[in-house]
């Protein structure tokens, strides 16, 4: 990251917030200040912690052979599984479990029938699933979707309860 980026960046931040309060004190001149810059400093701080995760990335391994979960909400907390090209799956908070050959070439099947490796589905809302997979360029991709959504795929929806199915609490 280029320091004075971030620090041109981090000025323009200031610069606007000391505008917004500028704003804020002819506005509520009869208020106390101090509940004014509480406020203000309460609402950067809410904003600087939230993340609805659309991004999110890790480091995967050639053995993966699809990465699935979950997160969102106020705390943008992002829950993480992995089901191995070995049939293993496990996750956080998770016992690992082991899936047969059997199952282990439904998933497969599923992966190709629903195309996921070229689907590009991409429309979370603030609390997600997604399905990371790499593509037909060799490049992992993350299909995410808002679960409460009506016009999410309703297969992805049944493709992710299959494969979080198998991990054992």
């Amino acid at each position: 990251m280029d320091l004075t980026n971030f620090g041109l960046k981090i000025q323009r931040v200031l610069d606007n917030l000391y505008t917004i309060s500028k704003f804020f004190n002819i506005i509520l001149n009869g208020l106390n200040r101090n509940i004014f810059i509480n406020s203000v400093l309460c609402l950067m701080l809410l904003l600087t912690t939230t993340n609805c995760g659309r991004n999110k990335s890790i480091q995967l391994d050639q053995e993966d052979l699809i990465r699935f979960g979950h997160g969102g909400g106020v705390l943008g907390k992002e829950y993480v599984f992995f089901l191995k090209r070995d049939g293993t799956i496990f996750g956080q908070d998770y016992k690992p479990g082991q899936l047969n050959s059997n199952q282990l070439k439904q998933v497969n099947k599923n992966i190709g029938f629903l195309k996921l490796r070229s689907n590009s589905f991409n429309q979370p809302g603030n609390i997600y699933q997604f399905i990371e997979v790499e593509n037909v360029n060799h490049v992992w991709s993350r299909i995410v979707w808002d679960p409460h959504d009506p016009n999410a795929p309703d297969e992805l929806q049944l493709f992710y309860n299959f494969v979080f199915h198998f991990l054992k609490t």
